[in-house]
């Protein structure tokens, strides 16, 4: 499968755009995470390369029909407003010394827009992610290990959002958590995280990070399963003041479209 690059581009831009506006509102936070370090005013969590694994081939999707899917990632920075805070301890290689954030995720989703040929949009219904913290860094996406072998620092069973995959090979996923049922004072204090939200850009070309993940979260990748890179981030907030905001896949297409079309303009013009 090909991705259209400028398509892709938009599912990139979108993502930050939305997560900067939502990030402007948000509360300092501080995490003690060893006692040698603690990362103050901070309010999102930068991820790495993460993998989705989604088990139903787009062969299966129809309006009304669910998906499932896993997730896993690691925490690459912590963030404050998009700007990066100090934390040196933090290990974002899977191996060596310091401490490492894995998220683990499940979910279940059901398919809302399968009108537009190799488009797909969906609604959560159920599912749950944790943090874990590991002072072992040893996280593997090839071998499927290290993700939630740790300390578990914040937990949600309380979901809900939406997004669009394609075909082609692309997406874009936004997730709101509504309350914690796990929330580690020892390393939050008696803050008390009553929300998050979590905006995701998948990409199922980027063969360097997906190649030779056989298993994700214990489940295997079939034939006919989607496997997508993932890059994004989760903000965290105080307050339970998020509101979930599904986007249709109307909007997610048109705003691509957008900028497909002025990325063509901008092409065309320097010939």
């Amino acid at each position: 499968m090909l991705c259209n690059k400028q398509f892709f581009l938009a599912t990139l831009i979108l993502p930050v755009l939305l997560i900067a506006i939502e990030a402007a509102n948000a509360e300092a936070l501080s995490a003690d995470y060893l006692s040698a370090e603690s990362v103050i005013d901070f309010n999102s969590y930068d991820f790495g390369g993460g993998v989705l694994l989604i088990k139903e081939g787009a062969s299966t999707f129809t309006t009304g029909s669910t998906i499932t899917g896993f997730f896993q990632t690691y925490v690459n920075s912590h963030q404050l407003n998009g700007v990066g805070v100090s934390n040196p301890t933090l290990n974002n290689t899977g191996s060596g010394t310091g401490y490492e954030l894995t998220m683990v995720a499940g979910f279940s989703a059901k398919i809302t827009n399968a009108s537009l040929p190799g488009f797909f949009g969906f609604e959560l219904e159920s599912g749950e992610a944790s943090l874990y913290l590991d002072k072992s860094p040893d996280y593997s996406f090839t071998a499927d290990f290290g993700f939630d072998n740790g300390e578990e620092i914040l937990s949600s069973q309380d979901v809900a959002g939406s997004g669009f995959i394609s075909s082609f090979g692309f997406g874009v996923v936004n997730v709101d958590f509504f309350s914690s049922s796990i929330i580690n004072k020892s390393v939050y204090g008696d803050v008390e995280i009553a929300a998050a939200s979590a905006i995701f850009a998948l990409d199922a070309n980027n063969l360097e990070q997906i190649n030779g993940v056989t298993t994700v979260a214990g489940n295997s990748v079939g034939a006919s399963d989607f496997l997508f890179a993932v890059d994004g981030g989760l903000k965290l907030s105080k307050a339970s003041n998020i509101v979930a905001t599904p986007l249709p896949l109307s909007a997610w297409l048109f705003g691509s479209a957008m900028i497909s079309l002025l990325s063509f303009r901008s092409r065309k013009g320097g010939l």
